[in-house]
């Protein structure tokens, strides 16, 4: 085992670098493997008034292909894969994601059979915005469309009341006629 302590200090206390790029696709400049069932094989803790760029920071500007961070799980049943859980006063975003000009933002595959919600947004245990496997998105309270309109295809039932604030139009002489038979 390797203990590594230090108090007050500036610049790194543990580093690892290499000269030269690995030799090959399997190569690790840190690698940290352990047949353990419990605990963590890796913890960073900042304990004090954290206020830096990154506690885990990992940075590959000259990356132009592949994967920068990934996580795998495939024997996991139950818990999550990933968990981000920010205290009561966050006034910034528990996920911020910027992109460059193309690309995809958020992305989803799952295996053949799933079932499940691809996509639920909850506030206090309570779906707002839910995405099934069959794509149904369930909304929980008003779909408000600023620009460019919604086009809605295949039968569709409106429960409640319709509020429409400018012209209609129709594109079937049958809803038409059946429209003004209601009156």
């Amino acid at each position: 085992a390797v203990n590594v302590r230090a108090g007050a200090f500036t610049g790194n206390i543990f580093s690892v670098s290499s000269t030269a790029a690995g030799a090959g696709a399997s190569s690790n400049l840190a690698n940290l493997a352990s047949p353990q069932i419990d605990g963590r094989l890796l913890f960073v803790n900042a304990t004090g008034a954290y206020s830096g760029a990154g506690a885990v920071s990992i940075t590959a500007n000259s990356a132009t292909s592949g994967t920068i961070a990934a996580l795998s799980g495939t024997g996991l049943t139950s818990g999550n894969a990933l968990a981000i859980t920010t205290g009561n006063v966050l006034t910034g975003k528990a996920l911020s994601l910027t992109l460059g000009t193309q690309g995809t933002g958020y992305f989803a595959n799952t295996a053949a059979g799933y079932t499940g919600n691809l996509f639920d947004l909850q506030v206090n245990g309570s779906s707002k915005l839910t995405t099934t496997q069959t794509g149904a998105t369930t909304i929980a309270n008003t779909l408000t469309v600023s620009a460019g309109g919604a086009a809605i295809t295949g039968n569709s039932t409106i429960t409640g009341t319709l509020g429409v604030t400018s012209d209609v139009t129709l594109g079937s002489t049958t809803a038409v006629a059946t429209l003004l038979n209601a009156f």
